[in-house]
């Protein structure tokens, strides 16, 4: 008994111990870390105007809570409203911290990320010139990046915020719309046969009880690029790869494919996504079993996947 209180006292101290410690570690790193933070802030706007002089702005009207600071810089010829926002992408464990500023004009004259560890390669391009921010007009819409629209949505999001804000303070009225993601292009590669060795794709279709105006319907899956991993390259895009699901509906007179619907796309986006178009689809309407299939230049692993699929469909049809 005097052991089992011994030991729990024992650890009680050690856990205050070691909270002490913890809590001590971050009550000296979190002055340095701010201090990293205003030093990058600092280098930003000697660059953006050497001799203008900023300071702190009062953001007690943000209704967001996603602006943590606010600027006024003042040259001999330029006025300059800056704001920190930091917002929650793709990654939510890491938020995205980026500086937004506008002039007297209602010109977007700063967009600079600061910290964020979206998906390298995806949501991480909201940092790059990818991402159309600067030169445009507090009245133009920012339109999201294709395949990494959480992220930039984000950004968006703490963008709309400060315009909201600079409205108030600079009196230019702005607008906070939205546009629609582009659609990526159909480039259309090499033919491949829909009767050729797919066997590493693993595609498997199970006929559907639902029906299709008398059509044969398959729910398909297979693996992607990701999954197979031809190039050892999965572990390094910090992404999770799932199967690629489609339903593929085939006419049972013809064994032909009737259409192509995307159930789930588990490929690296912005790049295999381009072969689940309803435009890419649409070029197997018709096809059958010893036809030849288009791929999509820039997306040849998700493209041959699709197909691996359509051969399974359109056996299973037999």
């Amino acid at each position: 008994m005097k052991k089992t209180i011994y030991l729990a006292v024992f650890l009680g101290v050690m856990s205050a111990i070691f909270g002490g410690a913890i809590a001590f570690v971050n009550d000296l790193t979190a002055p340095l870390i701010a201090q990293q933070a205003m030093a990058a802030e600092s280098a930003v706007f000697n660059e953006l105007d050497p001799e203008a002089t900023f300071s702190e702005l009062d953001i007690s009207e943000d209704q967001t809570g996603l602006i943590k600071k606010g600027y006024y810089g003042e040259s001999s010829s330029n006025k300059y409203w800056i704001y920190s926002a930091n917002v929650i992408g793709f990654n939510s464990g890491t938020p995205i911290d980026f500086l937004i500023g506008f002039n007297q004009d209602g010109d977007i004259i700063l967009y600079n990320v600061i910290n964020q560890q979206e998906t390298d390669g995806i949501g991480s391009r909201v940092s790059t010139d990818e991402f159309e921010v600067v030169n445009l007009n507090v009245n133009d819409a920012i339109t999201p990046l294709s395949g990494a629209t959480v992220s930039s949505n984000a950004v968006i999001s703490g963008i709309n915020a400060a315009k909201t804000l600079y409205s108030n303070q600079a009196g230019v009225s702005v607008d906070t719309t939205v546009s629609e993601p582009e659609k990526p292009s159909l480039n259309l590669g090499d033919k491949v046969l829909i009767n050729d060795d797919y066997t590493e794709f693993d595609a498997i279709c199970e006929e559907s009880d639902s029906t299709d105006e008398g059509n044969l319907v398959f729910k398909c899956n297979a693996l992607g690029y990701g999954l197979i991993d031809p190039d050892n390259h999965s572990a390094d895009m910090n992404f999770e790869y799932t199967k690629n699901e489609i339903t593929i509906v085939v006419n049972p007179d013809d064994k032909s494919v009737v259409s192509i619907t995307l159930d789930n796309f588990g490929d690296t986006a912005n790049i295999g996504d381009k072969a689940t178009t309803e435009e890419y689809f649409e070029t197997f309407s018709g096809l059958i079993y010893d036809d030849e299939a288009d791929t999509v230049t820039g997306a040849s692993w998700t493209s041959k996947s699709i197909v691996s699929m359509v051969q399974a469909a359109l056996a299973a049809s037999e």
